[in-house]
């Protein structure tokens, strides 16, 4: 009976799994217009491409501002099919809606897949000059990342992050699998990145775990 109490107390204040506020179902034609304008985005970007070395600073804020919108706007979309598929796994039609929103994202992030590419291979000047402009401040990581890190490692990360869905327990598998083969040389001994969290705590590595 205390239990009862308890629940009948906090019910009205837990909170609720609203997902209207990415559509307001899997048949909603809003998200048919938000496909659209993500590949008017991408097309956007791919008319771009060649001009992106001799922008000038605005246009390259606008080029970069737009590539968010298009990640942010597939990401939602990924993200609303897959919690709407949480809602129930034996839903055929939500099974197939997420199975083509992933295909559309996949789709979408192989045309755009140049970009960090292109960024990297800007003349220096033009990366000093993007990153020391305060018009870019709220873009320094993406700017450190994209004009900094070679391709080859940028891409590694993504192929490991796109395999990943955005539930917890997937981004827990990311983290273990982005570590496991981490190593370090100490004392003219090899370790691993559990060994060392062992060694230094006492505890096993699962209490290491990100939360």
């Amino acid at each position: 009976k205390t239990d009862e109490k308890v629940q009948e107390k906090y019910i009205d204040k837990l909170p609720v799994w609203d997902l209207s506020t990415y559509f307001e179902s899997i048949t909603d034609p809003a998200i048919v217009k938000a496909k659209e304008n993500i590949m008017e985005n991408v097309q956007d970007l791919i008319e771009d491409k060649d001009r992106l070395v001799k922008m000038r600073e605005y246009d390259i804020l606008s080029f970069i501002r737009k590539y968010e919108k298009i990640v942010d706007d597939t990401t939602n979309l990924v993200q609303f099919a897959s919690l709407t598929l949480c809602t129930d796994r034996n839903n055929e039609d939500k099974k197939l809606f997420d199975k083509r929103t992933v295909e559309f994202a996949e789709n979408v992030f192989s045309k755009i897949g140049w970009i960090h590419n292109t960024l990297y291979n800007l003349p220096w000047e033009k990366k000093v000059l993007l990153l020391q402009s305060p018009k870019f401040k709220d873009y320094q990581e993406f700017l450190m990342c994209n004009l900094l890190l070679p391709p080859a490692l940028n891409e590694a990360t993504r192929k490991a992050v796109t395999k990943m869905s955005s539930t917890t327990n997937d981004w827990h598998s990311l983290y273990r699998q982005l570590t496991a083969k981490l190593s370090f040389e100490m004392d003219g001994k090899t370790y691993t990145l559990d060994e060392i969290k062992n060694d230094i705590t006492g505890k096993t590595c699962a209490c290491f775990e990100p939360k």
